[in-house]
């Protein structure tokens, strides 16, 4: 790869960090609503183009019916049961505080940390991307994959 293709590559995951990072400080991925449309999306972009999907694992990676079918449903399940728990998942915990803090009390809100960047291997494109990709929707962290 040439100096320029570097720069080149470098400089479009320099902007892209940007436009993740000024997302991620606007507050929008906090709310259950965005995170919910999220999940919806993502679930029926993979009903839809499943049969391309399969047929692009089946014909590319020469993986069965079987195995090409599992990696699109796999995610599916996960989607589902990420949309059957979120509200839960999203409520803060109480926990106790040390007898020195008293009377005050103790909560873990669960806030993003920032950027997340997914790195997969190529032999199971789809459960092993996008199941953490899930998760990391579910804990309102932004996130970019790279396969």
């Amino acid at each position: 790869m040439e100096d320029g293709d570097n720069s080149s590559i470098e400089q479009q995951i320099g902007e892209l960090m940007t436009v993740l990072r000024s997302s991620y400080h606007s507050g929008k991925t906090l709310s259950i609503d965005w995170r919910r449309q999220q999940l919806n999306q993502l679930a029926k972009l993979l009903r839809e183009n499943k049969d391309d999907f399969v047929l692009a694992l089946k014909k590319d990676l020469l993986q069965t019916d079987l195995i090409a079918e599992s990696e699109v449903d796999g995610p599916l399940k996960e989607i589902e049961l990420a949309l059957a728990h979120l509200s839960e998942w999203m409520k803060p915990e109480k926990k106790s505080v040390p007898i020195l803090h008293k009377p005050g009390s103790g909560l873990i809100v669960k806030e993003p940390l920032g950027v997340v960047l997914i790195i997969a291997p190529w032999n199971y494109p789809f459960s092993l991307w996008l199941k953490p990709f899930v998760c990391l929707i579910t804990s309102q962290t932004k996130t970019r994959t790279i396969i």
